[in-house]
C-alpha cells in the first residue's frame, strides 16, 4: 500500500520504485515487470505508471500492466475506471475490460476486449489460459517453471486449449491438467519434457 492509499500487487521478478516525495507532490512510480493496481481516487493529483519508452495515467481505477524490460511489448489491461495510455506520439484511453498492447519496435498499438480475470489471475496464484494455442502455453510454463518442454509431434502445436490450474502446482501436474484436454502422452529426459 503507498502513501496515498494506492494498491499495488506484483508479479514475480517485478520492481516498482517511487521517489521520497511520492503523494506529497505528485504520484509518480516506475514498472518493471507485471503489476495490479488499485489507485485511490485524487482528482487533484493523476497517478501515473512509467514504463520504458511509455505511461499509464489515472485518477482512480483498477488495471494490470506487463512491462518487462526485456520483451517487446507493453500490455495493459483495464478492469475498472478508465487509463490514459502515452507513448511519445500516442495517447490513447481505454475503457474497462479492454486490453492494449504496445510494441516498442514500431509503436503500434492494438486494443481489443477481453475477460480480465484471464490477465489478473496471478494475484491469486491461479494460472488461467483461454483459447491459447499449445506451443503458446508451452512458452508461457518454460518460462514459468524454468525447464525445456519439447513438442515431438508438430500437429498438436496449433491446438487450441483453455483451463486453469493453481501456481503451487508442480510441471508435472499443469501437463497433467494440460493432458486432460488433449490426449497427449509426456515425459521426462534429461532436463527436457
Amino acid at each position: 500500500t503507498l502513501a496515498d492509499g494506492t494498491k499495488v500487487s506484483l508479479n514475480k521478478d517485478s520492481k516498482l520504485t517511487y521517489s521520497n516525495s511520492f503523494g506529497i507532490d505528485s504520484r509518480q512510480v516506475k514498472l518493471e515487470g507485471e503489476g495490479y493496481f488499485e489507485v485511490t481516487k485524487d482528482s487533484s493529483r493523476v497517478f501515473e505508471v512509467k514504463m520504458d519508452q511509455a505511461s499509464i495515467k489515472v485518477l482512480g481505477t483498477k488495471f494490470n500492466v506487463k512491462a518487462n524490460p526485456h520483451e517487446n511489448s507493453i500490455e495493459a489491461t483495464l478492469v475498472e475506471g478508465s487509463i490514459r495510455f502515452e507513448s511519445e506520439t500516442q495517447k490513447v484511453l481505454l475503457n474497462p475490460n479492454q486490453q492494449l498492447k504496445y510494441n516498442k519496435q514500431t509503436a503500434k498499438i492494438d486494443i481489443n476486449s477481453v475477460d480480465t480475470e484471464f490477465y489478473t489471475s496471478w494475484k491469486y496464484d491461479i494460472s488461467k489460459y483461454k483459447s491459447l494455442s499449445l506451443k503458446n502455453l508451452v512458452c508461457d510454463l518454460e518460462k514459468k517453471y524454468k525447464v525445456k518442454i519439447e513438442i515431438i509431434n508438430r500437429k498438436l502445436e496449433d491446438v487450441i486449449v483453455s483451463g486453469s490450474f493453481s501456481n503451487d502446482q508442480s510441471i508435472e501436474d499443469a501437463l497433467e491438467v494440460i493432458s486432460r484436454s488433449i490426449p497427449f502422452e509426456w515425459d521426462k529426459k534429461g532436463d527436457t519434457y
